[in-house]
């Protein structure tokens, strides 16, 4: 995961959260959960699949893809593929490369172009009720997003847990023949949605006495987020016995108090003690209910978060350890460029070197030689010598030869001088031969250049091409 997407997955955590647990029907609960997936990850296809029997059955998919669901995709076996195996272990399986994975047995989703899969179980009190799938037709590590898609999936088990309850709750009061504008009256059938809700429910009101307030609601999920049962809670009380630290308790009651003057908590989180000791972080949501005989009620709804904060602290501490590998790295870049650059200049000044050692002593002294009474094939190797020497040392003569083949080794040589500033007749005399010699050579310079017919000087462009 890239640095700046590190509290984009927070928010999305944290909106996910808000928008499933505001919803009880099962469908509108799966299509937000994708929705937020392909917002903060952008994969190519999700799918929710819930476990029917030895089945997995497909409830939510996005996009749709008429041709995912005709090659089978509506339902797969438990035990079979990646889906089917992490019914059965429990632990989520992310494949970069379906086509080198033994384990994805499917045939059909490659040749519908799948390459990278993850599959992430939804568990709820060590039950597998379906599974999360993502699909991308391009290679992707979705394992780099474990931490984050493994939080969402264990938001979206509450939700589906809650919502299954209530479908099934709604069906068996259904199948009594009731009406629903009557079920929804029915006390008992509240009750049942409350106390299977997979948040914690709770309602209290201020009393005189000691604690203060007494609960008249408190689902089992209550019990399992705080260790105490309603009458302990009502016997001990909700600050006395959750916030032990004074200083604690005393910004508890002073925000409870805002609460019951109209200031709603909204998702606020709050560290509790539990009753076994256990330090928890719990997100709190609010409404003020008022009764007929003017008695102010609170409606709360609960989550325990702990296990979510602590993977946004590994996120961060990802993203912090991140940022410190990528300095370090700018940092060996830097010293390596420094070196490189030095590397590069070291040997610049040693060609330099060379070359000023090579036209101040060598070739002096070839010149002197040709001189010289030399018999043919004395000057034959004497001209290849000097040849060899300009094309090792120059690298103006280099470029010049590897630009235009077509040069003879005189003409090489003669280039070099006129470059250098040197007359015809300076020329001519320092290789021995007749001024007509070198004309003849510039002409056929300027010809093999494609300045003939120019009017460009023929130094001038020379010095210009090194």
């Amino acid at each position: 995961m890239d640095n700046h997407e590190i509290p984009e997955s927070i928010a999305t955590l944290k909106s996910l959260a808000e928008c499933i647990t505001a919803r009880i029907r099962l469908d509108q609960v799966i299509a937000m959960a994708q929705e937020k997936i392909h917002q903060l990850l952008s994969p190519d296809m999700t799918m929710v699949y819930l476990v029917e029997g030895d089945k997995l059955i497909l409830h939510g998919m996005q996009p749709e893809d008429t041709a995912f669901r005709t090659a089978g995709g509506e339902c797969k076996i438990v035990g079979e593929c990646l889906c089917g195996l992490v019914c059965n272990s429990g632990g989520p399986i992310y494949c970069a490369d379906i086509a080198a994975d033994p384990r994805f047995t499917r045939e059909e989703c490659k040749k519908l172009g799948i390459s990278s899969f993850a599959a992430i179980p939804l568990v709820n009190q060590n039950k597998v009720l379906g599974v999360l799938g993502l699909a991308s037709r391009g290679p992707v590590d979705f394992s780099k997003s474990a931490a984050v898609l493994e939080i969402m999936a264990a938001q979206i088990s509450v939700s589906l847990v809650n919502s299954i309850l209530y479908e099934d709750l709604e069906r068996q009061v259904n199948q009594r023949g009731y009406a629903r504008s009557d079920l929804e009256k029915e006390s008992s059938f509240k009750a049942a949605i409350i106390e299977l809700a997979g948040e914690g429910v709770c309602v209290c009101h201020e009393v005189a006495e000691y604690p203060y307030i007494e609960f008249t609601v408190w689902n089992r999920r209550m019990k399992e987020i705080t260790g105490y049962s309603m009458a302990e809670i009502n016997r001990l009380g909700w600050y006395q016995s959750l916030y032990p630290d004074p200083s604690v308790r005393e910004k508890a009651i002073e925000r409870m108090d805002r609460m019951r003057h109209g200031d709603n908590l909204d998702h606020e989180e709050w560290e509790i003690v539990r009753a076994d000791g256990l330090e928890r972080i719990i997100s709190i949501s609010t409404t003020v209910l008022q009764a007929e005989e003017k008695t102010t009620h609170v409606l709360a709804m609960i989550q325990d978060i702990t296990e979510r904060k602590s993977a946004e602290s590994d996120l961060r501490g990802a993203h912090s350890e991140l940022i410190g590998k990528n300095a370090e790295l700018e940092r060996i870049n830097t010293a390596l460029k420094v070196l490189l650059d030095q590397r590069e200049k070291d040997k610049s000044d040693l060609e330099e070197a060379i070359l000023a050692n090579i036209q101040m002593l060598v070739l002096p002294e070839l010149e002197n030689l040709k001189r010289t009474r030399l018999s043919d094939i004395q000057s034959v190797w004497v001209e290849r010598l000097e040849m060899n020497i300009n094309q090792i040392a120059s690298p103006y003569v280099k470029k010049l030869s590897h630009s235009f083949m077509g040069l003879t080794p005189t003409e090489i040589r003669i280039a070099e001088k006129i470059k250098n500033g040197m007359r015809t007749k300076e020329i001519a005399e320092l290789l021995g031969v007749s001024p007509s010699t070198v004309l003849s050579h510039r002409e056929s310079l300027r010809e093999k250049l494609g300045l003939k017919g120019r009017k460009t000087n023929l130094g001038s462009w020379l010095r210009s091409f090194e």
